[in-house]
Formats: structure tokens, C-alpha cells, sequence
């Protein structure tokens, strides 16, 4: 009798362990899923009272769970939080996700033209003379010598 009152009070006290998980459901689509690791890897809207808009790896509560997903499988989930431990413990797949557009050949072809074009412009563009920089650089040594030296007194003019 002791044993049958022991072993109701385990099952009782482990289905009232479970009862205290609190689970909350997502949606989103999967990046990578893993079941020799028993993870998986969701890009998911906001999941109320658990976590906001992003990409969380979760660990699954069993492999069997991944035997059909694959990336970009769009998905409904539940994930179970009890004191800490996370698993994701329920998966409905609900299609997958679209292909991202592909971007326009012209217009990518446009704009490669267009940047190619403004770097060989920077290039290209004629290069002043080589005197005609050196007189200019001489020219304006001169200018600023003469401002100094008009503001010297005469007998410092004579030194220099």
C-alpha cells in the first residue's frame, strides 16, 4: 500500500511539475534545423510574453519533431519554459516560404555602368601641368614671405 501511495505521489507530483511550464506560441520561418543536435533555428515574429521579433535557436524536445522541416519552411511552434529549460515542443509546418525577387538584370547592369562610369571620370580627368603647379606652390610662398616681411621693422630687413 505504501509503495501504491508513493508512486501516485510521484506521478501527481511530476504531472503538477509539468503543469507549471508555461508555453507560449510563434510563428516564423525556419533557418536551419538539426536533429542530431535536436535544434532548431527560427526567424520569428514577436512571441507574446516570451521574446520580441528575431532569430532564435531553440532546442526541440525530440528529434522526431524535425523529420520534416527544412529551411524556409514557414512554421507555427510552441516552445515550453519549465524554470529555465526552453525546448520548442510542438511543430506545425504551414508552407514555405516564398523566394526573395530577384533583382532586374537591367537595372543592375544600369547601375554597374553608372558607378564604372564616375570612377574612370576620377581618373581620367586632365591633370594640371607639373609647372604650372610648382608656380602656384611658389606663388604662394612668396606671398606669404612678403606679408611677413612687410610687418618687420628696417633694420630686420636688411638682415634677411
Amino acid at each position: 500500500m505504501k509503495s501504491f501511495l508513493l508512486i501516485v505521489t510521484l506521478l501527481v507530483g511530476s504531472l503538477s511539475a509539468t503543469a507549471y511550464a508555461a508555453t507560449y506560441e510563434g510563428e516564423g520561418a525556419v533557418e536551419s534545423a538539426d536533429p542530431l543536435y535536436a535544434r532548431i533555428t527560427i526567424r520569428h515574429g514577436n512571441i507574446k510574453d516570451f521574446a520580441g521579433a528575431g532569430t532564435t535557436e531553440f532546442f526541440v524536445a525530440s528529434p522526431e519533431l524535425l523529420r520534416n522541416i527544412a529551411r524556409k519552411d514557414l512554421i507555427k511552434f510552441t516552445v515550453a519554459d519549465d524554470k529555465g529549460n526552453v525546448a520548442v515542443t510542438a511543430i506545425e509546418k504551414t508552407g514555405v516560404e516564398p523566394p526573395a525577387e530577384p533583382a532586374k538584370l537591367g537595372q543592375i547592369i544600369q547601375e554597374t555602368l553608372q558607378v564604372t562610369g564616375d570612377v574612370a571620370k576620377g581618373i581620367t580627368e586632365p591633370l594640371p601641368p607639373a609647372h604650372e603647379v610648382v608656380s602656384a606652390a611658389a606663388g604662394a610662398t612668396t606671398d606669404a614671405t612678403g606679408a611677413v616681411l612687410e610687418g618687420a621693422a628696417p633694420d630686420a630687413k636688411s638682415e634677411f
